[in-house]
């Protein structure tokens, strides 16, 4: 049984696994450059291409779904970064039943909105690798779709609980720390 991430279609993606240990690495990361600001470097990430952190006291909020089209499962993760790199909130988790690799991309936004609310981070910069997750949040063409009530959620959370400054895609390999 093989997890596969289904940011574009047609890519090879990683495990559920890999993902999880990615997360756990990144969390360990995170809490290296909190003790240690001074020895903290962004990660390039391909010719031309590299991960930078957001500017003033706005928040970067990056967003990743794992999908398994076979068991309709999958999973999200999130990482939420300050304009010095110092890892502010981060998560991962499970989805029992999930449509489509979107809805994955969905779900992982949707939570890291809400342990954002729940954080009181307020200021943020969105950034994905799914061009579609942004499209479904910065219309309403998505909303009838199966799932579409992720992408209502999205927008109505931004609109009463956030200053949100953009929703970006970005490549897959930008879209870490």
């Amino acid at each position: 049984m093989e997890w596969t991430e289904q940011s574009k279609c047609g890519e090879p993606g990683a495990s559920v696994q890999e993902i999880n240990h990615k997360a756990g690495l990144l969390l360990s990361e995170i809490m290296q450059m909190a003790q240690h600001p001074d020895k903290m470097e962004v990660i390039s990430t391909g010719v031309g291409r590299r991960w930078l952190p957001p500017q003033g006291e706005v928040l970067k909020v990056n967003t990743d779904g794992a999908f398994m089209a076979k068991d309709k499962r999958g999973a999200w993760g999130f990482v939420i970064i300050d304009s010095e790199g110092h890892g502010v909130l981060a998560g991962v988790g499970h989805l029992r039943a999930v449509h489509n690799a979107l809805s994955a991309e969905g779900e992982s936004c949707l939570a890291a909105l809400q342990a954002a609310l729940e954080a009181g981070i307020s200021r943020i910069i969105i950034e994905t690798g799914s061009l579609l997750l942004v499209k479904a949040i910065r219309t309403c063409e998505l909303d009838y779709g199966l799932r579409g009530v992720i992408f209502w959620g999205i927008r109505e959370l931004l609109s009463l609980y956030f200053s949100l400054k953009n929703v970006v895609h970005v490549h897959r390999s930008c879209n870490r720390c």
